[in-house]
């Protein structure tokens, strides 16, 4: 019943919007967040991404409605797309921190960079 009262609300289904430069480390398109601590740094891409926005948490108990109503592409979209990057794709591990090219992380800090010069805000 919620999912149908907020379609009917015209309510936007991006969470947070997110498209970064790998190579240059700038900020390419962002919606709904704001987005600062942009940096490259010994081939890492490092951000710090606020949402405007909270995504709906889904856990195993929630599964089962999931499949009767496109609730997460309809309503609950948080997209991250990083452009200019070579070498092999693996996905990002947010509970470890930051994962550098040769598969090792360096824990996540309020501070990414040394060099940071990206931010913007858009809501």
């Amino acid at each position: 019943m919620a999912y149908l009262f907020l379609k009917a609300q015209n309510v936007t289904p991006i969470v947070s919007e997110l498209t970064l430069d790998g190579r240059e480390g700038a900020i390419v398109r962002h919606a709904n967040c704001d987005v600062s601590n942009v940096c490259v740094e010994n081939g890492a891409l490092m951000f710090t991404c606020q949402a405007s926005a909270l995504p709906f948490p889904v856990d195993g108990a929630t599964e089962k409605a999931l499949e009767l109503v496109p609730f997460t592409q309809d309503l609950n979209r948080e997209l991250l797309t990083v452009t200019g990057l070579k070498g092999k794709r693996r996905p990002p591990n947010w509970r470890k921190g930051l994962i550098w090219p040769n598969g090792a992380t360096r824990p996540n800090t309020n501070r990414p960079c040394d060099s940071a010069r990206g931010s913007a805000s858009g809501r």
